[in-house]
């Protein structure tokens, strides 16, 4: 009897430390499966930040043609190849789910923002002349408006976009920062100094 009984207890043994194996068996199936996942996402995302930066590379490069300096020739095609570009690079933008390589990606977009905000701040650039085709008044269009249109609001700074610089405590940056170390430093001093005086003028007069 007391066989049959421990016989019966080591069944149960045996059902309950196989049942366990399983478990355990299937949760590091599972645990690797999703890194597995995890992984292919982030190589995935890192692919597509790659081309994202590459089309404002392009971009930029098409309407400069490499003369960074001078205004942008008034090329129909490099306007259009250029806008291309750009949106192709919004696109991929929003293919990315990674938070690093969103990260990544907005500082990228900040570069190159900066970029074309600077190239195209020409006098140049806000004449209707540079624009047109005089030789055909019915239809005077020689850059393409659209195209115009998506590189010029590129390259400005987006109602939607968070400044980083709001979460900024100056405050605390004075006190356990170094803003005011260095040659720089001294003159940032004086000029945070005058506009203290007059936030203190201002509440002192109501203005």
């Amino acid at each position: 009897m007391s066989i049959d009984i421990n016989y019966e207890l080591l069944k149960t043994v045996i059902s309950g430390l196989t049942l366990i194996s399983i478990i355990i068996a299937y949760l590091n199936y599972r645990t690797s499966n999703l890194k597995r996942k995890e992984d292919d996402k982030a190589l995935q995302d890192k692919e597509i930040l790659n081309q994202a930066v590459s089309s404002l590379d392009w971009g930029f490069e098409t309407l400069t043609e490499g003369k960074y300096e001078e205004v942008p020739r008034a090329s129909r095609l490099n306007w259009l190849t250029a806008a291309r570009h750009i949106m192709r690079y919004t696109k991929l933008k929003n293919l990315i789910k990674t938070e690093t390589y969103k990260l990544i990606c907005a500082e990228q977009e900040e570069y190159w923002r900066h970029k074309f905000y600077v190239l195209l701040d020409k006098k140049e650039l806000r004449k209707l002349d540079y624009y047109t085709n005089k030789a055909q008044p019915e239809w005077p269009e020689n850059i393409e408006l659209s195209s115009a249109m998506v590189i010029n609001d590129f390259a400005n700074w987006s109602d939607g976009t968070i400044d980083p610089l709001e979460a900024v405590n100056v405050d605390a940056l004075i006190r356990l920062g170094k803003a005011f170390d260095g040659k720089c430093g001294i003159g940032i001093q004086s000029y945070h100094r005058e506009f203290e005086k007059i936030k203190l003028n201002n509440e002192v007069t109501g203005t």
